[in-house]
């Protein structure tokens, strides 16, 4: 063979030679060519068998290949399966050829069970996205955890996420295409109360979907009509509220308040107004901030400390506070301030990068239980970081709750996960936590009760699907946030 053709002979090319033999090119047809003194013995004359395929020369695009001996194994296998019953191949120089079978018996790869999907509806754009990344890791743990202790109901669990927009209009397309296209019958989220509100009236109340919010706060969720199907895995905001303004009544009497201009916003100022007033506050001004960020507040901090409150009450998400907090410290609007759950992000502090802001407090759920500091331990050895983003082990509890409670049906269907959930997350039972999903997932598949106390509070459900639980009270320290220890029960 030339130094031309050497580099074309490979194993593809063999394996459409043959097939075109197969599929009837005649060899006879090519034109006798000078003899080629062979490098090997000469193939031995075929038995008299039906149509053999002896190929000793083809043409293939003006190509000529000379003497072609096959012998790849995978190709062999592929001939078998094509050629009929008594079609031989060529064996080694010398031997007789072999008969092949007409067809060969696979074996089917082992199929894999169907996961056990759970839907998540999260922000991953607009207002709410930079908590709502970050709060992802929470169900990702989750995952990583349940897989390694065997999955559920003998099944891989997975997440099938959707984004909300941080837009209820957004939030209830997307938990209608996991209901009517992807007939999931358990979801956790939205994150806003507005989302979550808006999904459970149009969605899952009215589809027997049971649906998990790990972060949404407003009283509102208390009293919505949604037939059983909206649960919690956060304290509301008539709690955080309180928690607030007992806080700030300790060092402060008048306060101005910046809130988002919706349920949660709303309904979190207004009862931190009041709570405080009670207390021998008084609220100067209180200015709405719209939920998509704008890339100016100055109207918003003019209004609020046009009366010079002694501190501003930042009651807003992220986004918008990174903006307005830069603002007013460049702007001299005013460098005191407090936070809340939806302004606690490492992230927007890591952008201010203000030394101004050191010594800020805050408060949001949390506790300083057992199953809190096992995730903490969990989540580091996961991502290498502390789980200082709000609502993170919320996440991790919302997710966990929901495979437990499946396991515990025996049935993804919402209404009998329903039904399931408080067995496993109220008392009475054998307590667990993060670091027992394992334990509590054999512990049910034994017919024994288990109460699941989460990373994030006891996470024990009422008859609303609310939680009870403490406020932690966190700081801004050298740019960092960080927990100072203490812990407000309302």
């Amino acid at each position: 063979m030339t130094a031309f053709l050497k580099p074309l002979w490979s194993f593809p090319v063999a394996a459409a030679l043959a097939l075109l033999l197969l599929a009837g090119v005649a060899c006879s047809s090519a034109a006798p060519a000078a003899p080629v003194a062979p490098t090997t013995a000469p193939l031995a004359a075929p038995a008299p068998v039906p149509t053999p395929v002896v190929v000793e020369r083809e043409v293939v695009r003006d190509i000529v290949i000379e003497q072609v001996v096959i012998e790849a194994e995978g190709l062999r296998e592929a001939l078998a399966q094509l050629t009929p019953a008594e079609t031989v191949m060529p064996s080694q120089a010398g031997s007789p050829p072999t008969p092949m079978p007409a067809t060969v018996e696979l074996t089917a790869p082992e199929e894999l069970p169907e996961p056990v999907t759970i839907g998540t509806i999260y922000a991953y754009t607009g207002a709410l996205a930079v908590s709502s990344v970050v709060m992802r890791n929470g169900v990702d743990l989750a995952i990583y955890l349940l897989n390694e202790a065997g999955g559920v109901l003998g099944r891989p669990v997975r997440a099938l996420h959707k984004d909300s927009g941080s837009d209820p209009e957004v939030a209830v397309e997307s938990a209608r295409t996991l209901v009517q296209n992807n007939r999931i019958e358990v979801i956790t989220g939205p994150l806003s109360s507005s989302a979550t509100l808006a999904v459970a009236r149009e969605v899952t109340g009215p589809n027997s979907v049971l649906q998990i919010t790990p972060s949404a706060t407003s009283p509102e969720l208390t009293t919505v009509a949604d037939k059983d199907f909206l649960f919690r895995t956060t304290p509301q905001d008539g709690d955080q509220g309180w928690a607030l303004a007992q806080l700030a009544r300790e060092n402060y009497s008048a306060a101005g308040v910046l809130y988002v201009d919706n349920h949660y916003g709303r309904g979190l100022a207004q009862v931190f107004k009041e709570e405080f007033e009670a207390a021998g506050g008084q609220v100067l001004a209180m200015a709405p901030v719209m939920v998509e960020t704008r890339p100016t507040y100055v109207e918003e901090l003019a209004a609020v400390t046009a009366d010079d409150p002694e501190v501003i009450i930042a009651i807003t998400y992220n986004d918008s506070s990174e903006v307005y907090l830069k603002e007013a410290l460049d702007g001299g609007f005013a460098d005191t301030f407090m936070f809340v759950d939806g302004t606690k992000s490492q992230e927007i502090f890591d952008r201010i990068n203000d030394s101004r802001l050191n010594g800020s407090v805050g408060v949001a759920p949390g506790d300083n239980s057992p199953g809190r500091a096992v995730f903490s331990y969990l989540y580091q050895q996961r991502y290498g970081q502390e789980p200082n983003t709000v609502f993170i082990a919320n996440s991790f509890d919302a997710f966990v709750l929901l495979a437990l409670a499946i396991e515990q049906a025996g049935s993804e269907e919402g209404p009998a996960v329903r039904d399931a959930l408080r067995q496993v997350a109220n008392p009475p039972g054998r307590v667990v936590g993060p670091g027992d999903i394992a334990m509590a997932l054999e512990l049910i598949r034994a017919g024994q009760d288990i109460n699941y106390e989460g990373a994030g509070g006891n996470q024990d459900f009422d008859e609303n699907g609310d939680v009870f639980g403490s406020f932690e009270v966190w700081m801004v320290e050298d740019g960092l946030i960080t927990s100072t220890g203490r812990f407000i029960t309302p």
